[in-house]
């Protein structure tokens, strides 16, 4: 009986490390991922403007009835608003999640659902806050840019000039001022985070990083009524969209943009008071 030699041992191949770290980084984009359907860029585009650009059409056409009834031009745009985006954007979440679940439901529509303990939100959204502060002096260089290329727009459509408002009485400034605070403050915060945050940013997550940006981006131009603003709105909008992509908690988002347009609209209203 023959003896066999033993096989000789095959050196393992070393690690490459470079290997090793392309493996790691396509990990961790992947992670940014999440499990649903991406849109293509022309239905994302779509999504995310066609809302601001019907809405906006809304309010010029409802600017005379308010100028008629001696409200400011804010008074048309708030109404427009309240008929036009938040049944364009809760439509098409329910509708979409009709079609998913076969009931009006916003399960599996509105991602982004991990949840806090109270506090976190609390200090969250005030750490937000500051940092949108901090956002929203980066953007007054390039807003004034904003501002000198719209200035041919008429008076009336630069609502955030609180000049403009010296000619109406208190009373028609108190009303329009508290359906501000209800309908920019709370509802249309809630309606935009969920459908903004909550339903288009996940289904952009395979541009990764760039997602939330692109989303910010986007977000700003939708505000077709205040197209000045741009630069402002992105800046200040961007530390919340970041926050709300990095924790996967679209509560993040609501909450903060709750405060935001709450501590805008008060501030608002005092300097408005203050010069009438």
């Amino acid at each position: 009986m023959s003896q066999q030699s033993p096989t000789p041992e095959i050196p393992s191949p070393k690690a490459d490390p470079v290997n090793v770290q392309s493996a790691s980084s396509v990990s961790a984009q992947r992670k940014c991922v999440i499990d649903v359907a991406q849109y293509g860029f022309p239905r994302l585009l779509v999504l995310h403007l066609v809302p601001g650009a019907l809405a906006t059409l809304a309010y010029l056409a409802l600017v005379p009835l308010a100028v008629r009834l001696q409200f400011p031009t804010m008074a048309a745009l708030l109404f427009s608003a309240a008929l036009s985006l938040v049944p364009l954007e809760m439509g098409h979440l329910l509708l979409q999640g009709k079609k998913l679940n076969g009931r009006w439901s916003l399960a599996g529509i509105v991602l982004y659902r991990r949840d806090w303990l109270g506090w976190r939100y609390l200090v969250s959204s005030v750490g937000l806050l500051i940092l949108s502060i901090a956002g929203y002096a980066l953007s007054l260089p390039l807003d004034r840019f904003s501002r000198a290329a719209f200035s041919w727009l008429p008076a009336w459509y630069v609502f955030s000039d609180v000049r403009q408002y010296a000619q109406f009485s208190r009373t028609v400034l108190v009303i329009t001022f508290s359906a501000r605070l209800l309908l920019d403050g709370f509802v249309f915060p809630l309606v935009e985070e969920l459908y903004f945050r909550g339903y288009l940013l996940p289904r952009m997550s395979r541009f990764g990083w760039g997602a939330p940006f692109l989303n910010c981006a986007l977000f700003s131009v939708y505000h077709f009524w205040q197209p000045y603003n741009l630069p402002t709105i992105f800046f200040v909008s961007l530390p919340m969209v970041l926050a709300v992509w990095k924790t996967k908690n679209v509560r993040v988002g609501i909450y903060t943009h709750i405060l935001l347009n709450t501590v805008g609209c008060i501030t608002t209203l005092v300097e408005v008071l203050g010069h009438s």
